[in-house]
């Protein structure tokens, strides 16, 4: 069974750099990672994905240098991630810096700190600091909102424009106000570190606000993290690597995983084109 993989995974080796290829040269990417597991020592599993592709790479380094490696010196195209560090040092020509993480975090402070979800509560009890986290969590959500009813045909192009200058006012509003804990001036440290980052997909609604495609691409490996516990050795890391990638861009493209395993045990595969599509229900 090994052996079986081994060979499936050399004859996908073409393949697979020429997924890294159009990732790389790609108008866009989603990028995560997660912790993964490789002969019992500590790795990362990497995906760089789009709506055409998907591209998994093992690696001992959680740094930058991987990133670089996967989409170049100067990516051609926009970088959709969350705000690990690990993203910053990349050139690229935008970076949208995930609203869903942002959510999450300010979720996390208003929970930790006991502010209340009601305006009018907060202007009696919490004071400035739950203000500026609800009002920020509104201003992100009405962004979202306005990204989805211009996709579903509601909004027009001039109208995320707009939408961007009311809320890039609001935002300077809202760090213009005096707050007292912590947790609220990190998160305004946060907005303003990062405020080139936050509303590029008003200005290309190509780009998705947050980072939900690279994390959905993640999640069946988790599962199976969960079940083998990562891989044996490093031969066996970059064989799990190319195969998904492999599967994972053909399911993206409508191609039967079924074919494409059975193609990749006769001979080496250059491309999808041959291979079965997925049959509609």
């Amino acid at each position: 069974f090994l052996a079986f993989n081994k060979e499936q995974a050399q004859n996908g080796a073409t393949l697979y750099e020429a997924i890294k290829e159009s990732i790389r040269h790609s108008a866009c990417v989603n990028a995560d990672e997660t912790g993964w597991r490789v002969d019992g020592d500590n790795h990362w599993l990497w995906v760089f994905t789009n709506k055409e592709a998907a591209f998994y790479q093992i690696d001992k380094s959680r740094g930058s240098e991987v990133v670089s490696d996967i989409l170049g010196e100067r990516y051609p195209g926009v970088l959709i991630s969350d705000f690990y560090s690990a993203y910053n040092k990349l050139k690229a020509l935008a970076k949208q810096r995930c609203l869903g993480h942002l959510l999450a975090e300010i979720k996390k402070i208003q929970e930790r700190n006991k502010f209340a979800a009601d305006s009018h509560v907060l202007e009696c009890n919490e004071g400035i600091d739950g203000i500026f986290c609800q009002e920020l969590k509104t201003l992100l959500k009405q962004m979202i909102n306005v990204w989805n009813e211009y996709h579903e045909g509601t909004k027009v192009f001039e109208d995320l424009g707009k939408e961007k200058e009311r809320a890039i006012s609001r935002m300077m509003e809202l760090l213009s106000l005096t707050i007292e804990h912590k947790d609220t001036r990190r998160l305004r440290k946060r907005i303003i570190n990062y405020n080139r980052e936050l509303l590029t997909f008003l200005d290309n609604p190509l780009v998705e606000p947050t980072n939900n495609r690279a994390e959905r691409q993640l999640r069946p490996n988790v599962i199976m993290r969960k079940i083998t516990f990562g891989n044996r050795s490093p031969l066996g890391a970059l064989n799990q690597a190319v195969m998904t990638s492999i599967i994972q861009t053909g399911i993206l493209k409508g191609i039967e995983p079924l074919g494409i395993s059975l193609a990749l045990s006769a001979k080496p595969l250059t491309s999808f084109t041959e291979l079965p599509r997925i049959r509609s229900p």
